[in-house]
């Protein structure tokens, strides 16, 4: 923004400000405007600074992302990881499984054949009874 001091003091005595009053007005503007108002080369400064943190936070946010990728990788290897245990675990129970299920089975038999064998030994105690019985009292 330009501005001009002697358009400004010429105003001033044509408003019926005494001449050296009216300069050292415009002066005093003149120094407050210059010091609040962005010069070409204040822009030109401002916008290289912008630029130059633009890089920098292109760079850092670069390298955020190549962190990123390795964590991903990361996880990706502990996924793999975890797969191989849930296989393992998987194999694991079928086995064990497969082992529950046949001693069962051979309880099963093994109780089975023993129960078969106490009946049958159980009836021979009662029938070995009763003959002693009706030999004693006939």
């Amino acid at each position: 923004m330009a501005f001009d001091t002697l358009d400004y003091a010429r105003k001033l005595e044509a408003a019926g400000v005494p001449v050296a009053q009216a300069e050292v007005q415009a002066r005093a503007l003149n120094e407050a405007l210059a010091g609040s108002v962005a010069t070409k080369v204040d822009i030109a400064n401002l916008a290289a600074g912008i630029a130059n943190l633009e890089l920098r936070m292109n760079a850092r946010f670069a390298q955020v992302d190549a962190r990123f990728e390795q964590v991903d990788a990361r996880f990706e290897q502990v996924d793999g990881r975890f797969e191989q245990v849930d296989a393992r675990f998987g194999d694991l129970e079928s086995r064990l499984s497969t082992r529950i299920e046949t001693v069962k089975t051979e309880l099963k038999l093994d109780l089975g054949g023993r129960i078969q064998t106490l009946s049958w030994m159980l009836g021979v105690l009662v029938a070995m009874n009763a003959t002693i019985i009706a030999r004693l009292f006939l």
